[in-house]
């Protein structure tokens, strides 16, 4: 077995779980325990007896497919406790919205389990966080696929009409892998890991180029282990591409998501996590633009839209270069511009709402914009050498995913080009998160987004 490096990141807490960071925050870790290994099922019972008790309820939630993985095997496994079950649809896939959290929290409420068992991957995590936060009933989670981070963070991201909402949630206290439950996952949930994992890179740009802007706070050891995670995870990818076994190389992978999840949960948000990839990734899943079933996966999404942010980020960064700005000019054009709502194009016109509610309390006066140029100014060569290396790592990665087949090519995604990036000029309402984007606009260098055909 590998050396674990989300152990190693627990390490810093202590034994109530908060580590008082040199950032100058102190963060905290609730969950308590975690079974990675071959055939740890068998050590739950047990578990549930130490943390329950002899006759415990438990209700579990699982979906047609990981019923069939692992829920199915679980349940046997525990079938000494009371257990009360609810299984989601496996097609069409079930999504983590508010309605369904709703009726799940009052099933939950009507039965009184003393534990939650989520038996699946991030929608049934996220929807048993939910669940568990509302009813003040713990959660644990058997996770059946390397594919996402959301198991080990604080976070339930859940949909509303046309748009995600990261909300506050119960992170489960103990998170049981099975290695032989998830090697065997499909091939697309494996990649779909990785896709994720990807955009630790442009998070890592974007937090430090909006801590030198807007002055946001940062974590540097959070950032600095988040991006370890992904190159924890390029580990599984080049596992993958030799001949060792394949349970290496899950391990690697669900080692890397374990980390990134522990550290937004530490950090309480996921702005180690996530940036415009992210958020151009959410957009393409609620409008249904990408019509390839068996790819519209999160992770899948995120990792193609990496490899586009990370063609747009380098040509904009490249520009820099021979850019001139003429403060005067942008704060001339920043009180004259229309405002973006009068501006919006018809096909994001559903997005409304969420975009308004993205950016409520925005307050960027003139003497803010013009504040943000200047520390671009008084900031540009490390700004430059940030992008350079950030990038230039990002890309290497890219090159390993093309190498095991991961589907950066759009061909996949059967969708027609111009509806899939209609909101490059919009990332930076479509969610409260300062990123490049934000640059570009302050900038004025919004032209180079028109030009998306040759960022695919």
């Amino acid at each position: 077995m590998a050396d674990l490096f989300f152990r190693e990141y627990l390490d810093r807490f202590n034994k109530s779980g908060s580590y008082s960071c040199s950032c100058g925050a102190e963060h905290r870790i609730e969950t308590k325990q975690v079974l990675l290994g071959e055939n740890v099922f068998g050590r739950v019972p047990e578990l549930i007896y130490d943390f329950f008790g002899s006759n415990p309820r438990l209700w579990i939630l699982s979906d047609g497919n990981t019923e069939e993985a692992a829920a199915s095997t679980l349940k046997k496994i525990l079938s000494r406790f009371k257990l009360e079950e609810a299984v989601l649809r496996a097609a069409p896939k079930p999504v983590a919205s508010f309605e369904t959290a709703d009726r799940l929290c009052a099933e939950v409420k009507e039965c009184r389990p003393d534990l939650i068992l989520a038996v699946g991957g991030g929608t049934i995590s996220d929807l048993a966080k939910k669940v568990s936060f509302e009813s003040k009933i713990p959660n644990w989670c058997a996770v059946t696929s390397p594919s996402v981070d959301a198991y080990s963070s604080r976070t339930a991201t859940l949909w509303a009409q046309f748009y995600h909402k990261p909300v506050i949630s119960a992170p489960a206290d103990l998170i049981i892998c099975d290695l032989e439950v998830l090697k065997a996952a499909p091939e697309e949930l494996f990649l779909s890991g990785l896709g994720d994992l990807l955009g630790k890179y442009t998070a890592f740009l974007d937090w430090h180029l909006s801590a030198l802007i807007t002055g946001e706070f940062i974590c540097p050891e959070a950032a600095d282990y988040s991006l370890n995670s992904a190159r924890r995870a390029l580990l599984a990818a080049e596992t993958v591409r030799s001949p060792v076994d394949r349970k290496l190389a899950t391990e690697y992978l669900i080692d890397a998501l374990l980390t990134s999840g522990f550290i937004m949960q530490g950090i309480g948000n996921s702005r180690s996590a996530a940036s415009s990839e992210h958020t151009l990734a959410h957009y393409w899943e609620i409008s249904g633009v990408m019509k390839s079933r068996g790819l519209d996966l999160h992770g899948i999404l995120v990792g193609a839209a990496g490899k586009i942010i990370l063609n747009i980020y380098k040509s904009f960064y490249e520009s820099l270069h021979d850019f001139r700005l003429d403060i005067p000019a942008r704060l001339k054009a920043f009180k004259e511009r229309v405002p973006w709502e009068k501006t919006l194009e018809p096909a994001l016109l559903p997005f409304k709402e969420g975009m308004l509610q993205e950016m409520a309390g925005e307050n960027t006066t003139s003497e803010i914009f013009e504040n943000h140029l200047i520390c671009f100014l008084k900031y540009r060569s490390k700004i430059e050498k940030l992008s350079s290396d950030t990038l230039e790592e990002l890309e290497k990665a890219v090159e390993i995913l093309t190498d095991i087949n991961f589907p950066f090519p759009f061909k996949h995604f059967g969708t027609g080009l111009s509806r899939a990036f209609f909101p490059f000029s919009y990332i930076r309402l479509l969610r409260k998160r300062y990123s490049t984007f934000n640059l570009v606009n302050e900038l004025g260098e919004e032209e180079i987004l028109n030009n998306y055909q040759e960022f695919i």
